[in-house]
């Protein structure tokens, strides 16, 4: 991976759900890509923070987030990139 992208996933689930899809996130998304990912208190309920490839690699690791059917909502957030 070159200059992998890096984005931010923002997920509303269902009440009660966060720790059940925070385990679903950290079982299903490949380690190297999630690079961290927490429940959080606030407007959105699980944060994770992902390295990607491409544009399309970073939308299928949304899809599989989305996949689980406790996620309610999701906002991705893609981070950029200084260069000095």
């Amino acid at each position: 991976m070159n200059s992998p992208l890096r984005a931010y996933i923002l997920v509303t689930v269902q009440v009660g759900k966060e720790f059940e899809v925070l385990n679903h996130v950290k079982t299903n998304l490949p380690s190297d890509n999630v690079k961290e990912a927490d429940v959080v208190y606030g407007e959105y309920d699980i944060i994770i923070r992902v390295e990607a490839e491409s544009l399309e690699h970073l939308h299928n690791l949304v899809l599989k987030v989305r996949s689980n059917p406790y996620v309610r909502h999701t906002v991705t957030l893609v981070s950029a990139k200084r260069t000095s």
